[in-house]
């Protein structure tokens, strides 16, 4: 679990992992958090307050160990006897590779809105049924949807949101956001805001 900021108990974060380990990229979207640098600060003024970054968590075995088959499991590895058996592995692993998503950075200035537009766009694009929406959403749809709620998205907003998974508790609690989900769930009844909202 190295890298991964987690808010969710571990008997929320097995079935997680479980589910992503079965998907085909094998990885778990997350927000990282942490304050703006002494840097940042000074290039661009204001003040130390949390930025979030949103990541990818990576579940994809790298080959780095040979593993060791014990009964019907592979949970025990050994280290590689040579330096050239370890270099195929690690070459196969890259080769088998699929491609993976690039973290969006730091978000600034409106960041809290664009990333309360991205986490509405991908529950409205993927037919999230845990977030209530029953079917797939057309982007014309989306569009007047999210208009409603006080947000603007652009036809070219779509593509690189299809293929991710909203982030369970990942806005803040911001008056704003919260009047926006508010008006969403007016939209959507069995929309459930406590589980896009961050915890703390």
């Amino acid at each position: 679990m190295t890298g991964y900021q987690r808010s969710e108990s571990c008997e929320e974060l097995i079935p997680k992992f479980v589910k992503y380990f079965k998907t085909r990229n094998k990885t778990l979207p997350f927000l990282q958090t942490g304050l703006r640098s002494a840097k940042e600060i000074f290039l661009d003024g204001g003040h130390a307050t949390i930025k979030l970054t949103e990541r990818w968590f990576n579940l994809r075995y790298d080959n780095r160990r040979s593993l060791i088959k014990t009964g019907e499991s592979y949970y025990l590895s050994k280290p590689y006897k040579t330096i050239t058996e370890c270099s195929y592995h690690r070459n196969l692993s890259k080769v088998l590779n699929y491609p993976k998503y690039e973290s969006v950075g730091n978000l600034k200035g409106d960041a809290y809105l664009s990333l309360t537009k991205r986490m509405l766009v991908r529950i409205c694009l993927n037919k999230a049924l845990e977030y209530g929406i029953q079917e797939k959403l057309p982007r014309g749809e989306i569009q007047k949807i999210l208009s409603l709620v006080g947000l603007k998205v652009l036809p070219n907003f779509f593509s690189k949101q299809r293929k991710l998974d909203p982030i369970p508790f990942s806005l803040p609690r911001t008056q704003k956001i919260i009047e926006i989900l508010q008006k969403f769930k007016c939209i959507f009844p069995d929309f459930p805001i406590d589980q896009i909202l961050r915890k703390f």
